[in-house]
């Protein structure tokens, strides 16, 4: 567990989306992984809520590296393993959005990697809502290591890849931490009930002491 206890550490902790992150010359580029088979389809609004704001926490946290703003983010959508009671259509359109609409100058690719014959009926209906440009980067492959070499993938896609989520995750939380620091909020406005606000991570987000 990553330490973290709160109505959207679950998950956060998961490994659904994780983000892989090496600084210096020479290191792979970022890439970004969500795992079909980690997730349980659901109607509900707040727990797509929740999962999208771990993956903006995440997704923010990355983009504070230079390396990442130099040379983007690779992003691949891992459907091996799941089935058809896992796939979330809503899930998937707002993360595709959120993708082209939030961080379109830094995502470079997006391999869906094994997508069942299923999967493009639903990938046909949301592709009128995506732009052309985005949609010229994205591909569906059945073997991910034809077009990514082995130091890019983690070993749950074949590489070589070093990689930890959960000090991916406590990296993320410091990064937070500092830039609160660095860029502090006003004050909030004390409330009624004589309550205090910890203001050191996002709404859903609190550390077990």
């Amino acid at each position: 567990s990553s330490g973290i206890n709160a109505e959207y550490g679950e998950e956060l902790d998961s490994g659904k989306f994780s983000i892989m992150v090496n600084e210096g010359d020479g290191n792979p580029d970022a890439l970004a992984i969500f795992t079909a088979r980690k997730h349980t389809a659901s109607p509900s609004p707040e727990l797509h809520q929740g999962l999208m704001k771990c993956i903006i926490f995440q997704l923010d946290c990355a983009l504070q590296s230079p390396g990442v703003q130099r040379q983007g983010l690779t992003l691949v959508y891992d459907m091996s393993g799941s089935s058809f009671a896992q796939f979330d259509y809503s899930l998937s359109r707002k993360l595709l959005q959120l993708l082209q609409d939030g961080y379109p100058a830094r995502l470079k690719n997006i391999y869906i990697l094994k997508a069942p014959l299923w999967f493009k009926g639903p990938l046909k209906i949301v592709s009128p809502f995506l732009k052309r440009k985005f949609l010229e980067r994205l591909r569906l492959v059945e073997d991910i290591s034809l077009h990514l070499p082995d130091v890019f993938l983690p070993d749950c896609l074949g590489g070589t890849r070093k990689f930890n989520h959960e000090s991916w995750v406590m990296q993320c939380i410091e990064c937070y931490k500092r830039s609160i620091e660095e860029n502090p909020p006003p004050p909030p406005l004390l409330p009624t009930d004589g309550t205090s606000r910890d203001p050191k991570l996002p709404d859903g987000l609190t550390r077990t002491s």
